[in-house]
């Protein structure tokens, strides 16, 4: 139709009469919009409001009927390829719609880029199922439904039903839509079906409740004591019951406590106070409106009976109410001076922004938000003149901020009076700080006038996990006296011990908490800052300061047998750190210094007395003491081992009587640390005594576990996670024993236990270093000692991120002489090997036997102190040596 022509007819109609005269301006409209669908004279001649088919907007859930497309100006409510509607009924407009076999009417001649418009009144927020009613001769079509220019059905297609109105329902499940006044579009990718109608059902997607974050508080409750448990409790729909079901055993929960709630997913119930010692067991069940339950793992909690020496708790904030914090708790250092680290937040008073009570937890939070024309605020927490104190126990548990290039978070304690002048001078401790650009190290840190960070000679000890920012933990101190214990999770990780005068040890004058994150500064900020991870935030459960902890008892060491070095009873000038073999070290020590232990002797002889140490340097020199000093046992130079936690055994024999008595290191010249010292009787043939080994993929239970390939050959076990555990059958007489596990690890910070099957006694606990990979093989040890005969063992992970690929214990010299140790002489190099091992330490060879970890015998005999394992397949294999004196040696090595 040509442009003259319609303006002809524009002219004939108007003259015929007004009452044509809206049909006549909606078609010429049309006709022109088909002709040219961009043609400006729709803007010009059209004034129709654009609303659902006279006015009528269909529900869903309902059914839509294809032909009542919205009306309005062409262009807006459909798009047709023709200017005119090829079934002529029903509508006068270019639509193609014809009479249905079902009754009333259907859209027909589709084509593709067609389009309609239907306003709809959407009454449930969620997922709907659709169904489409079709008929097709032949199959091809193709069609979706669109919201605000989404695809939100994917593309339906259309088969062929035989016939034109042979009508058959296609279904799409799944479509996300949202309450309220909507406008879909219905868009034809590929023509040649015919659409009646579609319909909507609405199908929430329904899933039981999820149960989280469960704490009981306290943690480890004393006889006439209330347990708090808190969980966290979410749903789609909603929470109608929640309840703690427990009981004295994990299988017989029958007593109930209501959980209630204290918003909308938090929810707190009391355990009654128990009038003895036991292990209390717990479940939290929730039920939904659907019916649905959750119940959550058995947990528990250990009562135990009230100790004298118990400290009393002097001061704390549990955050069990909301707002700002508690004004008669805690106070701000403000201003935005750089706090003397050029740290770059300007630090608030009484703002909810940067601090404030919620969820029973305090929140510090840091924002890059320009407050007071400043990019970022952050809070700084003090108790100064409102909780100060000399000595005690200072305990935080808290949630840190994690990743993030410029988080600076800080648990620590400045001190109140400055009575030795200026910082450092009077002192810092730092509990807990830890610098964004490497989320998974904690550091606890003493300052002085002598020990600082200007001057590079701060003491520090550190703790790697990789769950800092997703758990809480706690973070504490034990301040005696004479020194300070730091803590996380009550693992004893540093200590600073009282020397000198107050330029050492200015730790006798009161201090006060500070929490704060700092943004960027000369620390936090070494890598800079990241502008994009704004807000991150330090969540503290509780603060909780307890007067002075009573000073453990020395503990007295039986020789024959092994001594930790950080078990001192006594020392002067050294501290100890985090040993990579696992436990503490000590170290910083210095020309002049000296520590001592309290000792059993339980038979006279000579012993030879090993020391494992390590030193960067090659100038250290020690004294085995006894008489404080007056009587010099034996004296050792430490050699060079390439590093401060590279470690070497070192030994010379001494004679020692019988008794207990006091045994000493004394220092004539420094730089070196100390791990353990181990004591073994001389003269005593050794017996034959195998390595007790265990593949870690060989469990018989387990929780968590996966294996996969190992490097090393045959499996390891993987993704550790805490809470894992595993069980493993295994004969093991009670003893003393050096426990080895082969571990790798991407980044660190795991920790696992081993214990007693079935829970109750914990053998000994071990830190996992980084080995820098998940396939990054290397041995940690530890001694433990096992005081009952076992028939199962297990591995209790206490913090994931780290594979085993097998553990070994080796049994150790006891005090009634049944089990000893193996030779330790025998020496081979390089192990793990790939083609040759030199054997050193044993005299003529009488029996030489080699075994796979499968028990399978090789025959192969070495040749001038070597052996050729070139043969072998790469594993872990055990030799036996019997030499001329009818010693027996046995040594495990690994085949690369």
């Amino acid at each position: 139709m040509k442009y003259n022509s319609l303006l002809r007819l524009f002219a004939l109609l108007i003259f015929c009469g007004a009452s044509e005269f809206s049909y006549a301006r909606s078609f010429i409209i049309g006709a022109i919009n088909k002709h040219n669908p961009s043609s400006p004279m729709e803007g010009i001649l059209c004034d129709t409001e654009h609303r659902a088919f006279q006015g009528n907007i269909p529900n869903l859930p309902g059914v839509v009927e294809a032909e009542n497309y919205n009306e309005g100006c062409p262009g807006i409510p459909f798009f047709d390829t023709n200017a005119i509607n090829e079934g002529g009924v029903y509508r006068n407009d270019a639509v193609d719609i014809e009479e249905c076999s079902e009754g009333g009417y259907n859209l027909g001649w589709t084509q593709s880029s067609e389009w309609l418009n239907y306003q709809v009144n959407v009454q449930n927020t969620g997922n709907h199922d659709f169904s489409f009613r079709v008929a097709a001769m032949n199959a091809g079509g193709q069609f979706h439904l669109e919201l605000n220019g989404q695809n939100i059905t994917g593309n339906i297609d259309i088969p062929s039903t035989g016939a034109w109105q042979n009508w058959v329902d296609v279904a799409v499940s799944g479509v996300q839509l949202t309450a309220g006044i909507q406008h879909l579009k219905l868009v034809i990718t590929g023509g040649g079906f015919n659409l009646n109608n579609f319909s909507a059902v609405y199908a929430p997607i329904v899933s039981a409740p999820e149960i989280t974050q469960i704490v009981a508080t306290p943690s480890s409750p004393l006889i006439n004591e209330t347990i708090e448990i808190q969980a966290t409790i979410t749903d789609d729909g909603t929470v109608t019951t929640a309840e703690i079901n427990w009981g004295y055993s994990s299988d017989n929960l029958l007593n109930i406590v209501q959980l209630s709630s204290n918003n909308s997913n938090s929810y707190t119930g009391t355990i009654p106070a128990q009038i003895e010692e036991g292990i209390i067991y717990y479940q939290i069940t929730a039920t939904d409106n659907s019916g649905l339950i959750a119940t959550s793992p058995v947990n528990s909690v250990t009562v135990q009976s009230v100790n004298e020496n118990q400290p009393t708790l002097v001061w704390s904030d549990e955050f069990n109410y909301t707002g700002l914090p508690d004004p008669s708790k805690w106070g701000y250092d403000t201003g935005n001076g750089g706090f003397g680290n050029n740290e770059l937040q300007n630090y608030t008073a009484s703002r909810l922004e940067n601090a404030r009570v919620e969820n029973g937890s305090l929140i510090i939070e840091a924002r890059r938000d320009w407050h007071e024309g400043i990019e970022y605020s952050s809070a700084r927490m003090v108790t100064r003149n409102k909780g100060d104190w000399l000595y005690g126990r200072i305990e935080v548990k808290a949630k840190l901020p994690g990743a993030g290039r410029g988080t600076w978070p800080a648990i620590w304690m400045l001190p109140t009076d400055w009575e030795y002048g200026g910082w450092p001078n009077s002192g810092e401790i730092d509990i807990m700080e830890n610098v964004g650009y490497d989320p998974n190290v904690v550091h606890g840190t003493v300052h002085t006038e002598a020990y600082n960070h200007i001057l590079g000679t701060q003491l520090a000890g550190k703790v790697e996990k990789s769950n800092y920012h997703s758990e809480f933990h706690i973070y504490a101190v034990n301040w005696y006296e004479d020194k300070i214990d730091f803590f996380i999770d009550d693992e004893l990780y540093f200590t600073h011990h009282k020397h000198g005068g107050s330029a050492e040890w200015p730790f006798d004058k009161r201090f006060h908490l500070i929490l704060n994150i700092a943004v960027g500064g000369n620390w936090g900020g070494a890598q800079g800052v990241d502008s994009s991870i704004w807000p991150k935030q330090m969540e503290v459960d509780y603060v909780r300061v307890y007067g002075q902890p009573a000073t453990p008892d020395p503990e007295t060491v039986d020789l024959p047998g092994t001594i930790e070095a950080e078990n001192y009873a006594q020392s002067s000038g050294v501290q100890t750190e985090t040993c990579e073999e696992g436990g503490l070290n000590v170290g910083h020590i210095d020309a002049g210094d000296w520590f001592k232990y309290n000792v059993n002797v339980t038979q006279s002889g000579l012993y030879t007395v090993e020391y494992r140490v390590a030193s960067n340097e090659a100038d250290g020199a020690f004294n085995l003491e006894q008489d404080k000093g007056n009587t010099i046992l034996g004296t050792l130079n430490v050699p060079n081992t390439g590093g401060w936690q590279n470690w070497q055994t070192i030994s010379h024999e001494v004679t020692l009587n019988s008794g207990e008595q006091q045994l000493a290191i004394g220092v004539p010249s420094g730089g070196f640390n100390m791990n353990w010292i181990r004591f073994t009787p001389k003269g005593t043939p050794p017996v034959e005594v195998d390595p007790i080994q265990i593949e870690a993929e060989s469990y018989k239970l387990m929780e968590g576990i996966q294996v996969e390939a190992c490097s090393e050959g045959g499996q390891n076990i993987g993704w550790t996670t805490k809470d894992d555990w595993l069980v493993y059958d295994a004969d093991i007489p009670a003893g003393n024993y050096t426990l080895e596990y082969r571990i790798a690890s991407q980044n660190g910070g795991g920790e696992l236990q081993i214990e007693k099957a079935g829970g109750g006694n914990s053998f000994g606990t071990i830190m996992i270093p980084s080995t820098s990979g998940w396939q990054n093989w290397r041995t940690v040890s530890h001694d433990i000692q096992i005081t009952e005969n076992l028939n199962e063992i297990a591995i209790n992970i206490r913090n994931g991120g780290f594979n085993l690929n097998w553990f070994s214990l080796t049994p150790k010299i006891v005090n009634n002489g049944r089990q000893k140790t193996l030779a330790q002489s025998l020496q081979i190099y390089p192990n793990p090997a790939h083609n040759v091992l030199n054997i050193k330490g044993v005299g003529e060879v009488v029996d030489f036997q080699l075994f796979g970890i499968d028990g399978r015998s090789y025959n192969l005999k070495p040749q001038n102190a070597q052996l050729d394992i070139s043969t072998l397949n790469q594993g872990i294999y055990f030799m036996k040596i019997t030499d001329h004196s009818n010693s027996i040696h046995s040594i495990k090595f690994i085949k690369e």
